[in-house]
This record gives C-alpha cells, structure tokens and sequence, in this order.
C-alpha cells in the first residue's frame, strides 16, 4: 500500500470514528437502546346510566340500568317491598315502605326487637327526600341500612356488605338513596299495614 492510500485509509476510518463518536456511539460497545415507553393510560371508571323506578306508593328512585326490581309486597298490606338483583351477582338489595309504630328512628334504633344483640347503635346522619335519617351497619351478615321515618311510614333500604359484593351494593345502594323522591300521593299515616320493623341502614365509611 503507497503512503497516499494509506493517508486516505487512516483518515477514512477518522471520519467514521467521528461520525459514531458524535452519534453517543463508543467503538467496541453495543449501541444503546433509549426506552421510550408508551404511556400507560389512567383507568377510566365507567359509570352505568341510571333508569328511573315509580311506584304506585307515590315514590320514585334513580338506579344504575342493567338492574331488575321486583316487587314482592304481595297480599301483603303495606306500601311497597321491593327485591333489586344483578345479573351477576348472588345477593340483593331490599327496600320496604311500611307502617310502623315507632315515632322517629331513634325509638326504632332503641327498642325494635329485630335489631341483633351485637348493634352498638351507632349511626350516622342521612337525609332522605328532605327527611332526616339515619345510615347504620348490621353483622351476621353484615349489610349498610339506610332508613327514614315520617307520618308513621318507615322507608327502609337495606343492602348487602359482604367482601365479593359489598363495593357494588354500596354504589347502588347510595345511588338510590340519593335520587329517592316522594311525590304527591306518598303514603299517609293511618294505613295499618304489617309491621316492617325489620329493616335496616348503614354507616358512612362504606358510603361516600
């Protein structure tokens, strides 16, 4: 090889070193590969759409679509007892509009005979259709009570806690409990229907 092709080889194989030395590519190494992640995208939490429910006992309630609501009050001479159920799910939320003989909830809380042994009487304060209620957590099995008393009618909304199910049932039971309305011919006192003093409500850190 001459000297002038010898220059031209050694400044050949400058250029080249250059060039990947200005690229952050060192000789005798692997080029680095620069990760560049696609974002991972923020959970988006899809909110059924809610349906409306009527009944014939003057009242009305919001509830998330894919639900179904029967009514079981049967020969029963009361207001109004209905069974919400999922398609997916094993248990089911209740809801009774009944007479009852106590005056205010804090006298059912105190003295109806349906309540388990094991409640603390701790409750918390709720608001239902413009009523004061009260929200309290039952055991054996545990389940969230929501009810309200007014003019000797109970409203009464009961709905399971368990660990599988009790996330779901809380959302629907406040959905409905939030959207619960009386309308013009809701139930008047005087009405001697049968009892209804078996129902329950919830406490608040299940609920938000």
């Amino acid at each position: 090889m001459n000297q002038k092709k010898k220059i031209l080889t050694i400044a050949g194989v400058g250029l080249i070193l250059f060039g990947l030395t200005a690229l952050g590519v060192k000789v005798g190494q692997k080029p680095k590969t620069t990760s560049n992640p696609v974002a991972t995208p923020t959970p988006i939490r899809i909110e059924a759409k809610n349906q409306i429910y009527e009944d014939e006992a003057g009242f009305s309630f919001e509830y998330p679509e894919g639900l179904e609501i029967k009514d079981v009050s049967g020969n029963q001479d009361v207001y109004s007892v209905l069974e919400i159920t999922a398609p997916d799910k094993n248990e089911k939320m209740v809801i009774r509009v009944v007479d009852t003989k106590y005056k205010t909830v804090d006298d059912w809380l105190k003295k109806d005979p349906s309540l388990p042994k094991s409640f603390d009487g701790a409750s918390r304060d709720i608001e239902l259709a413009g009523m004061t209620g009260q929200q309290i957590q039952l055991e054996n099995p545990h389940r969230l009570v929501s009810l309200a008393i007014d003019k000797g009618v109970m409203y009464y909304f009961e709905s399971p806690l368990s660990v599988e199910e009790g996330q779901y049932w809380n959302m629907v039971h406040n959905t409905i409990v939030l959207n619960f309305s009386l309308g013009e011919a809701q139930p008047q006192a005087g009405n001697q229907g049968g009892g209804g003093e078996d129902v329950i409500y919830e406490e608040e850190e299940v609920v938000e």
